[in-house]
């Protein structure tokens, strides 16, 4: 019984850090597209 317990909070966990890391990386992939747009602009800028 106390393992089944054990294991599902273990679960909960691992879902908790998970999503955390989603989360990150989706900031990530905004700024790194907000970094591109920039640096398309400056290009465009400085042609």
């Amino acid at each position: 019984m106390t393992t089944t317990v054990k294991s599902s909070s273990e679960r909960e966990k691992a879902i908790k850090r998970l999503k955390s890391d989603l989360h990150k990386w989706r900031k990530y992939e905004r700024a790194s597209a907000w970094l591109k747009e920039q640096m398309l602009q400056w290009e465009i800028n400085n042609a």
